[in-house]
């Protein structure tokens, strides 16, 4: 996002109510996200909104909340976010990559890739999802282990990004898929993606917030779906994952920490799904879970 679009709200935290602090920005914030800064003790949280956040509205919240909880009143500290293509930019450093049958090169590589691997070519642009975050990985570890027993026919890949998680499953099982983001951004440059690996017949693209979307609900239930986003969304959006997961239908979480794994687990086993198994990768977590 560029500056004048995204905006940043942060402050720090003890490990002991960094997680208030995360309730307390949310209602100003798209998402908020926290990590450990110092041994875990110092907790950095931070919240982004593509409005510039009224800062005196914003610190008298937090301000309650310390009180409510006699703490300390940490600063609250709000900035643009500026304009840097963080993705295109790591991704120009660093060599192909392999995961379990997977293998992801930059459309700037000039070598030829590898036989007998699933290859994927990307351009990750302003979207997330080069296949190097901790998260993209454990996601494509999932996709490699449940090549071994499943077959899927309609997927739902929530919160794209790049599109890679889509096409290692277009790839893999050559299903229908429905290919979501709320980010405009992002769906231009899937699309970019999916013509470039010759997918554009297998997945579709759309921009949307969320499963409240006409096309999200004509397409009937999902055996398998697919959202590597953040623990807060996730939680929320639990009910509509398990209405949209037909009976035996797979699910596959990602985007969040350690500290919040049993919590995004719990959301979606109160609406009817069971755990089958958790991949953690520098304290980030991916889930697979099966809708009973």
């Amino acid at each position: 996002m560029s500056a004048d679009s995204c905006w940043q709200i942060s402050l720090t935290a003890t490990a002991g109510s960094f997680k208030a602090f995360e309730l307390a920005l949310e209602p100003f914030c798209e998402v908020v996200t926290c990590f450990p800064v110092s041994d875990e003790s110092i907790w950095q949280v931070t919240g982004f909104t593509r409005e510039k956040p009224q800062k005196q509205v914003v610190e008298s919240a937090v301000s309650i909340l310390a009180a409510s909880v006699n703490i300390p009143v940490p600063v609250v500290k709000i900035s643009p976010v500026a304009e840097r293509d963080w993705e295109t930019e790591s991704f120009a450093n660093f060599p192909p990559i392999r995961i379990g049958r997977y293998y992801i090169y930059g459309s700037h590589e000039m070598e030829p890739p590898l036989r007998g691997f699933v290859s994927l070519c990307l351009n990750a642009g302003p979207a997330f999802g080069t296949g190097r975050h901790a998260s993209t990985m454990g996601a494509l570890w999932a996709l490699d282990d449940l090549a071994r027993r499943y077959r899927f026919r309609r997927v739902l890949d929530m919160g794209t990004g790049s599109g890679i998680l889509a096409m290692a499953i277009a790839k893999t099982w050559r299903p229908k898929i429905l290919a979501s983001d709320i980010d405009p951004r992002a769906i231009a440059t899937c699309i970019t993606n999916i013509h470039d690996n010759g997918l554009s017949d297998l997945i579709r693209p759309i921009c949307a917030n969320g499963y409240d979307n006409r096309t999200i609900n004509g397409q009937g239930r999902y055996d398998l779906i697919v959202s590597n986003i953040l623990a807060n969304p996730l939680c929320r959006m639990a009910g509509a994952l398990s209405r949209h997961l037909k009976p035996g239908g797979v699910a596959i979480l990602g985007g969040f920490v350690t500290t919040d794994w049993r919590r995004v687990a719990t959301a979606h086993q109160a609406q009817g799904l069971t755990f089958v198994r958790r991949y953690e990768i520098d304290e980030w977590q991916t889930l697979v879970l099966k809708r009973s």
